[in-house]
């Protein structure tokens, strides 16, 4: 066999496969912007990220208080509505409600504005509009605020570590409250209000050893919570989009051949119109990575 002639005959498939893919290339590039367009527009990042914390601390959240009969006999399970206006209150710095009333309308507002069409530009609202990385970030450091002072964030505490064992969640309560900063344990208040530090107490090794195991053991929680919600969240938001992708590129497509067909004169039968329906499918799920195919049709070209 000639391998001049087997070189010839890949270099002509190559041309011709080139020719429909520089199409399917431009296609995919036509359905990437306008997807850019409709985020831009109507805040679809924002609106993913807000359905996306309240379905993890209102459904999940509360499906996960449910399933947990043992540890719900054991610790409060935590108000989802409060839960997360302690979590808007640190990572906006916004007024934090004073009762479970004004939580649960920051939640019910925080729903309602996702289904608008626009936005609205309220603070409390602003977390949910940065990208998922430096947003997960903002929930990072209020995880940390509730960890150190779980008395004045008890719901957004119990939320996060929900899951870890009860003794320690219940454990990490009372001496996260009974330790100053200093790590000395807190005496009686003074007049000012303030918590007397007793100087003289000597440092108990054991016992700050186990208060270090027992923060660990709780942030390790945290964390895994955390990521495993940005893991599922990106990978939800990336099937989204390529979804999006794929749909409309076949509906381009769709239509390109249509118009094609009307120009030319040609009859429509209903095959014609099952072969395109068949083949926009196929061009709108190849046309995202058209454009790779392309670079690599051109170095198979290129090499001849």
């Amino acid at each position: 066999m000639d391998p001049a002639a087997i070189q010839n005959a890949v270099e002509h498939f190559a041309d011709f496969l080139l020719k429909y893919f520089i199409a399917l290339a431009a296609v995919g590039a036509f359905a990437m912007a306008v997807i850019e367009a409709w985020k831009k527009l109507f805040d679809s990042r924002t609106r993913y990220h807000m359905q996306a914390v309240q379905r993890w601390i209102g459904i999940e959240g509360g499906r996960d208080f449910a399933a947990g009969a043992l540890l719900r006999s054991a610790v409060t399970p935590p108000s989802p509505e409060r839960a997360y206006a302690e979590l808007i209150h640190l990572t906006t710095g916004t007024e934090p409600p004073r009762d479970d009333a004004a939580a649960q309308r920051l939640f019910a507002y925080g729903e309602a504005a996702s289904r608008k069409l626009r936005i609205p530009r309220s603070a409390e609202l602003a977390l949910f509009s940065l990208e998922l990385e430096r947003m997960m970030g903002h929930i990072q450091d209020a995880g940390d605020s509730a960890l150190k002072d779980p008395k004045r964030y008890p719901n957004l505490y119990r939320f996060l570590v929900w899951g870890a064992k009860a003794s320690d969640i219940k454990d990490w309560s009372t001496q996260a409250t009974a330790i100053s900063p200093m790590g000395s344990r807190r005496g009686p208040r003074g007049k000012d209000g303030a918590f007397a530090v007793s100087l003289n107490e000597k440092p108990d090794r054991k016992k700050a050893a186990d208060r270090a195991n027992l923060y660990a053991r709780l942030h390790d929680a945290t964390k895994r919570k955390l990521d495993g919600f940005q893991l599922y969240t990106a990978y939800r938001w990336t099937n989204l989009n390529q979804l999006a992708a794929n749909i409309i590129g076949a509906a381009t497509l769709f239509g390109a051949l249509l118009w094609a067909q009307f120009v030319s004169g040609k009859t429509m039968s209903c095959w014609t119109l099952l072969l395109f329906f068949v083949i926009s499918l196929a061009g709108g799920a190849l046309a995202p990575v058209a454009k790779d195919i392309v670079t690599a049709l051109q170095k198979v070209k290129g090499r001849g």
